[in-house]
C-alpha cells in the first residue's frame, strides 16, 4: 500500500488549533462546531483506515468526499459528511473483521447487524448517544454529537447486458413491493401479485406474516452481489444504478490509488479520479451550494435535543428573546448650552447684586460661575474631541472671574465676562456643527483586518477625525474551555497602518466617540477568547457609538437556500450583534438576512428595530491596490522581483497523465513550449500537483519521460518551476490559470482569476 496511508492516524493527533475556528470558505460560513464535527469524522475514518491497512483492504474517498478532495482540498464547505467506497469483496472482508477491530463504543450498521437498518450500505458510528462530559469532549475535539461514516460497496456488473437487465427488473420489482408495503398496501391484489412474481423470479419464499420488509432488503442485497466485484469488468454503486441507471465505472479506474490533500491530512482516491467524477457529476468544477439529502447541519436534530434538554446551547451564544435595554444617551450639546445659559443668567444676577451693594453675595455667585466653567471645561475635555479651543476660552473666563472678584468694575466687568462666554458659545456651536470625532478601531486577528480596512480608510479620509487602531490580544482555548496561549497579531498588520499599543490608550478616560469592533463572540466561543474588558456589552459603556463590523463576509444566500441560512444563523446570533449600536454589513441581501433572523428571535414586531441598527457599508475597496499587494506578496514568497508582465499559472495532475499517458505528456510539452515563446510578455509558473510526487514507475507508464521533463523545466530560465506549490497560497497575485481541473483551478475561479482548462481533442 502507498506509504501516504500512514498519515491519516498520525495527522488526526496533530490538528492545528486554528483549524477549529469559525471561518468563511468560498462565501459559506463554517462554524467551529462544524469543524469539530469534521475532525471527529476523520477520527472515525482513521479507525477504518487502521483496520484496512492491517488487513490489506483498499478504500477510496467517494461522492462529496472525493469531490471535496479534488476540487476543494478538503471538505466541500457546505457539505457535512464523509463518504467512502470499497469494492464489494473488500467491503465484505472489512465488515467481517470490523466488530473485533473497532473500539468497543463504536456501532456497526449494516443490513446484517441491525434488524431495523434498511440502507444498502454500511455505516460506522462512533457512539450510541450525545455525550458532553469533559473527558469525552477532550478526546473528541469538543464535539458532543455522534458521527458516522457511510461505506458504499461497489458491486460487479454482469458482462452480459441481457442478464444485467434481468437483474435490474428483479430489483425494481423488489423496490416497488417495498414501497407498497410501506404505504400500507400489503394486502392489496397489486402487492400480492407483485410478491408472487418476486418469489417465482428469484426461486424463494417470502413469509407474509414475518418481517417482510427485511426479507426484501436481504433479497435485494443478494441480487446486488450476484456478480463478484473481483472478477467483474465494470462496477456500479448499485442503489444509483437501479434507480437512475448511472454510477457505472470501469473497474480499471480503481486499479491504482493516489493520495490527495484533504484538510490537514491526505485521503486515498482512484488515480483516475477525473473520470470517476465526470461519471458522478458531469462537469464537476461547477459548484452548487444548494441541495443535499438531509437537513443542514447533519447534527441539527442532536443540537435541538441538546438545546431543549439544557435550556440553551452550551457551545455557543443563545440570544435573549427580548430587545436590549435602550441606551441612556445624554445630549452633550444640550448640556453644554444649558451651562452656558446658566452662566449668562448668573452674570445678570451678579450685576443686580453689585448695584444693591451686596458684594458678598455677588462674590459667592462669581465663585459658583468659576466652578461651573471648570466643570464645563472638564466635561468637554472628556467627551468632545477637538474642544481644546473652547476649553482655552473657558480658562480665560476663569481668569477674568478671578480678577473680577478682586476688583469689580461694574458694567465693564460684566461685558468682559459676557463676551468671553459668548465667544465660548460661538465656538461650541461651530464645533457641534462640524464635530471632530475620535474613532477607535479594535481589530483582533490580522487576517480579519481586510473587513475593517475600508471603514478605517473612510474614517481617515475625514481630516477632522482623530483615528486610532489598537489591536487587541486573543486566546485560544482547549475543548474543555481551558485557556491556552495568548496571541498578539500587531506585528502582522500591514506596514501602512499606524498602530496604537494597549498601554498607550485608555478607553475609559478618553471615551472615544466611536468604537469599531470585529470579534462577535465575547466569551461565547468554544475555542476563541478575548479579554473581558473588550466584550461588546462592556465597550458600549465607554463610547457614544459602538459599531460592529463582522470579521466574516459570507456570500448572500438565495431566498430558499435553507443550508446557507442555517449556517448563517450561527454567525448572526452573537453578542456583538445584540449589544452594538450599529451593525455594518457588506450587502443589502446580508442585511435582510440579519433583520429576518434577528426579528424571528425577538419577535416579528422588532423587525424595524433591527433594520434601524443595520446598514450596508458604503466604503469602497480599491481592487487595484489589493491586486498590487497580492502580487508583491507572491513575488516575495517566490523570492523574485515583482514581475512587470502577466503571470500565468500552469498546473497538471496525476489524473490527466494517468488517463492520457504519452499523449498527455506531449500536450504538456507543447503547452510549455508555447508559453516559453511568449516569455517576454508572460511569466509562466509551472506548479505540478503534489499527487505526482508519490507515484512510481508501476503507476505510470511514462514515468521516466515525466521525470526528464521536470528536470528540463527546472533548468529553464524562462519558466518558473514552483516545485513546492508556493503559489497555491497567493492565487490573488496571478493573472490567469491554465491546466487541469482541480483544487487550484477552483481557487482561481473563486478569486476571480480567469481559468483555461487544458484538453485533448
Amino acid at each position: 500500500m502507498n506509504t501516504f496511508y500512514d498519515t491519516l492516524s498520525n495527522d488526526i493527533n496533530q490538528i492545528p488549533p486554528s483549524f477549529f475556528e469559525d471561518e468563511v470558505r468560498e462565501g459559506f460560513f463554517v462554524s467551529s462546531m462544524m469543524k469539530r464535527y469534521w475532525a471527529l469524522q476523520l477520527k472515525v475514518l482513521a479507525e477504518i483506515d487502521r483496520i484496512c491497512q492491517k488487513h490489506d483492504i483498499r478504500w477510496f474517498a467517494d461522492c462529496g468526499t472525493l469531490l471535496g478532495a479534488v476540487r476543494h482540498g478538503g471538505f466541500i464547505p457546505w457539505d457535512d459528511d464523509l463518504d467512502i467506497c470499497m469494492l464489494r469483496h473488500e467491503y465484505e472482508r472489512f465488515f467481517a473483521v470490523a466488530a473485533q477491530e473497532l473500539p468497543k463504543e463504536y456501532c456497526i450498521l449494516t443490513v446484517h447487524t441491525e434488524e431495523v437498518y434498511d440502507h444498502m450500505l454500511g455505516r460506522i458510528v462512533n457512539a450510541h448517544s450525545i455525550q458532553y462530559g469533559n473527558d469525552y469532549l477532550k478526546e473528541n475535539f469538543g464535539c458532543p454529537y455522534t458521527v458516522g461514516i457511510d461505506i458504499f460497496p461497489l458491486d460487479g456488473l454482469a458482462k452480459d447486458d441481457v442478464r444485467e437487465e434481468k437483474r435490474l427488473d428483479a430489483l425494481k420489482s423488489i423496490s416497488d413491493a417495498a414501497a407498497l408495503i410501506e404505504a400500507g398496501e400489503l394486502n392489496t391484489p397489486a402487492c400480492q401479485s407483485l410478491l408472487a412474481d418476486i418469489e417465482r423470479t428469484n426461486h424463494t419464499t417470502l413469509h407474509r406474516q414475518g418481517n417482510l420488509s427485511r426479507e426484501l432488503v436481504l433479497l435485494a442485497e443478494k441480487l446486488y452481489t450476484m456478480y463478484p466485484s473481483d472478477t467483474a469488468d465494470d462496477v456500479v454503486l448499485m442503489p444509483f444504478w437501479v434507480s437512475h441507471h448511472n454510477h457505472r465505472y470501469s473497474k480499471e479506474l480503481f486499479a491504482r490509488t493516489v493520495m490527495l490533500p484533504f484538510e490537514f491530512t491526505h485521503l486515498p482516491v482512484p488515480m483516475r479520479y477525473d473520470e470517476v467524477l465526470q461519471i458522478e457529476y458531469g462537469n464537476y468544477m461547477i459548484t452548487s451550494k444548494k441541495g443535499g439529502i438531509h437537513e443542514y447541519p447533519v447534527y441539527k436534530q442532536q443540537e435541538d435535543l441538546l438545546r431543549s434538554s439544557l435550556g440553551g446551547n452550551p457551545f455557543r451564544y443563545t440570544m435573549p428573546h427580548k430587545l436590549p435595554e435602550p441606551r441612556k444617551k445624554k445630549s452633550l450639546q444640550a448640556d453644554c448650552l444649558h451651562m452656558i445659559s446658566a452662566l449668562k443668567q448668573a452674570h445678570c444676577q451678579i450685576g443686580l447684586l453689585c448695584e444693591g451693594n451686596d458684594f458678598a453675595s455677588a462674590g459667592l455667585l462669581l465663585q459658583s460661575c468659576q466652578t461651573l466653567a471648570v466643570s464645563l471645561g472638564t466635561m468637554l475635555e472628556e467627551q468632545l474631541h477637538g474642544s481644546e479651543s473652547v476649553v482655552h476660552i473657558l480658562e480665560n473666563y476663569c481668569e477674568l472671574v478671578y480678577r473680577s472678584s478682586g476688583e469689580w468694575c461694574g458694567e465693564e466687568s460684566l461685558m468682559l465676562l459676557n463676551d468671553e462666554i459668548e465667544h465660548a458659545k460661538h465656538e461650541l456651536e461651530e464645533l457641534f456643527l462640524h464635530p471632530a470625532k475620535e474613532i477607535l478601531f479594535l481589530p483582533c486577528k490580522a487576517e480579519w483586518w481586510r473587513s475593517m480596512e475600508p471603514e478605517w480608510e473612510k474614517a481617515c479620509g475625514e481630516s477632522s477625525n482623530n483615528v486610532f487602531v489598537m489591536p487587541i490580544p486573543y486566546l485560544l482555548k482547549d475543548f474543555c474551555g481551558k485557556q491556552r496561549e495568548t496571541h498578539d497579531d500587531s506585528a502582522l498588520f500591514p506596514d501602512y497602518v499606524k498602530l496604537t499599543a494597549l498601554t498607550d490608550y485608555d478607553i475609559v478616560k478618553r471615551h472615544p466617540d466611536v468604537i469599531y469592533i470585529q470579534n462577535p463572540f465575547d466569551g461565547f466561543n468554544s475555542v476563541f477568547l478575548i479579554p473581558e474588558f473588550f466584550y461588546a456589552q462592556n465597550l458600549k459603556l465607554h463610547t457614544k457609538e459602538l459599531i460592529y463590523l463582522p470579521c466574516y463576509e459570507p456570500d448572500a444566500p438565495e431566498a430558499d437556500d435553507s443550508k446557507f441560512l442555517s449556517a448563517l444563523s450561527v454567525m448572526v446570533e452573537q453578542p456583538a450583534v445584540y449589544h452594538a449600536d450599529r451593525i455594518i454589513v457588506n450587502t443589502e441581501e446580508i442585511k435582510n438576512v440579519y433583520a429576518a433572523m434577528l426579528s424571528e428571535i425577538t419577535g416579528s414586531s422588532t423587525r424595524g428595530y433591527w433594520e434601524s441598527k443595520l446598514s450596508v457599508s458604503d466604503a469602497v475597496r480599491d481592487a487595484k491596490d489589493e491586486k498590487l499587494r497580492a502580487r508583491k506578496a507572491l513575488a516575495d514568497a517566490l523570492k523574485i522581483p515583482v514581475p512587470d508582465k502577466k503571470i500565468l499559472l500552469f498546473q497538471v495532475n496525476v489524473a490527466f497523465i494517468s488517463r492520457y499517458k504519452e499523449e498527455g505528456l506531449r500536450k504538456i510539452k507543447d503547452s510549455l513550449e508555447l508559453m516559453k515563446s511568449y516569455h517576454e510578455n508572460i511569466l509562466c509558473i509551472f506548479s505540478p500537483h503534489e499527487s505526482l510526487r508519490c507515484i512510481d514507475q508501476s503507476d505510470l507508464s511514462c514515468f521516466e519521460e515525466w521525470n526528464a521533463l521536470l528536470d528540463e523545466v527546472s533548468q529553464d530560465e524562462t519558466i518558473l518551476f514552483d516545485k513546492e506549490q508556493i503559489v497555491t497560497d497567493y492565487i490573488e497575485g496571478i493573472d490567469g490559470y491554465y491546466g487541469n481541473p482541480g483544487h487550484l483551478a477552483h481557487k482561481c475561479v473563486t478569486a476571480g482569476v480567469p481559468v483555461m482548462i487544458m484538453a485533448i481533442f
